[in-house]
């Protein structure tokens, strides 16, 4: 098995070729951190870098309110999500006893 590691910035990730693409996507924490500005842009990058039938899985914190100063998603950050990606699971619970979590399951359509 290969594995290459990159170092870019995630709403773009420039570095890596347009021709690839991959079957597994992981992303642990970095969505929930990014700024609201940036959410589509890394939907987008996402969506360029799965192959077909791919799979994405997220993880991530959810904050009720849109909050520059907090990290986390909003229900309306997952319906994004699934507007370009058929969302396979979801998986709650709760991290260090008070924050609310989530595991997803996404795969890129046909």
């Amino acid at each position: 098995m290969k594995v290459d590691f990159f170092q870019d910035d995630v709403t773009n990730l420039k570095t890596i070729s347009i021709s690839i693409t991959y079957d597994l996507i992981l992303d642990i924490g970095c969505f929930h951190g990014l700024p609201q500005r940036d959410r589509i842009k890394y939907i987008t990058t996402v969506n360029r870098l799965l192959s077909q039938n791919g799979t994405f899985l997220l993880y991530v914190f959810f904050n009720e309110q849109v909050d520059a100063n907090k990290p986390g998603v909003t229900e309306a950050d997952i319906i994004q999500f699934s507007r370009v990606f058929n969302q396979i699971s979801r998986l709650d619970g709760v991290e260090r006893d008070f924050l609310w979590s989530a595991w997803f399951s996404f795969q890129k359509p046909v």
